[in-house]
């Protein structure tokens, strides 16, 4: 993950000729001006003080390529906007540390390029069911003068359960920050995005989203934030 001031860091990137994410280049000039954004959720009145985040993910398969290892997904979360800032990444269908590999599910969490903790794929099955429907949860939180990422309620026919409190879908890193006040879910859906074979995707979406401080839910939007949707093809012919 590049930390250069002039570029946007737009989630891990499938290159077939190589697996490393040190490699990844800005895909979309335009998102340049988000590091000078401060991007504000969408509520009304903002909560302050916050010191969890919890992301309700869920992804419709249209009809996937076994062959292919096709469609891959990355989902994206941080405590800011900054590229240069600590976030975690959920890689599905694929996984991309140390090495590339096909299939599974891979847990990862990031400090630009000079730090990062990965888990092992949960398996390495790969998507073949047309329709499946996968859900997951991206949490975040400060608590013990940590700043905690984790994965939850993943449920899936391809990987079974998947998340939890082990530490395979667990990371934590002493915390830079008071709060999650700098939060904004805009970011986990504008990072967060079909890597490859995007057409085999029905629907990849940020579902909802929980705001707790000391433990206490304090707020939720269920405002769905769409990554990516494929209108699903109908045959007219009377």
């Amino acid at each position: 993950m590049s930390l250069s001031a002039n570029r946007v860091f737009s989630g891990p990137v499938v290159v077939r000729s190589s697996a490393s994410i040190s490699r990844l280049r800005v895909l979309c000039g335009s998102l340049t001006a988000l590091l000078t954004l401060s991007l504000s959720p969408v509520w009304a009145e903002t909560p302050v003080n916050v010191s969890g985040v919890e992301e309700d993910w869920e992804l419709v398969v249209g009809e996937p390529s076994v062959e292919d290892t096709s469609p891959q997904i990355i989902t994206f979360i941080s405590p800011t906007n900054r590229i240069d800032a600590e976030a975690a990444v959920l890689e599905l269908n694929h996984s991309t540390q140390p090495d590339y590999q096909d299939g599974g599910v891979q847990f990862q969490r990031w400090f630009g390029d000079f730090e990062r903790v990965y888990r092992a794929p949960h398996t390495q099955n790969r998507l073949a069911t047309a329709g499946e429907r996968i859900k997951y949860t991206m949490t975040m939180k400060i608590e013990d003068g940590l700043l905690q990422f984790g994965v939850r309620n993943g449920t899936s026919q391809t990987w079974g359960a998947f998340g939890g409190t082990s530490e395979q879908w667990n990371s934590s890193v002493v915390s830079q920050y008071a709060n999650l006040d700098g939060y904004s879910p805009a970011i986990s859906a504008t990072y967060s995005r079909v890597g490859y074979a995007a057409n085999r995707v029905q629907k990849f979406s940020l579902k909802e989203v929980r705001y707790y401080r000391n433990n206490e839910l304090i707020h939720k939007d269920t405002g769905e934030r769409i990554v990516q949707e494929t209108p699903v093809e109908t045959d007219e012919t009377p």
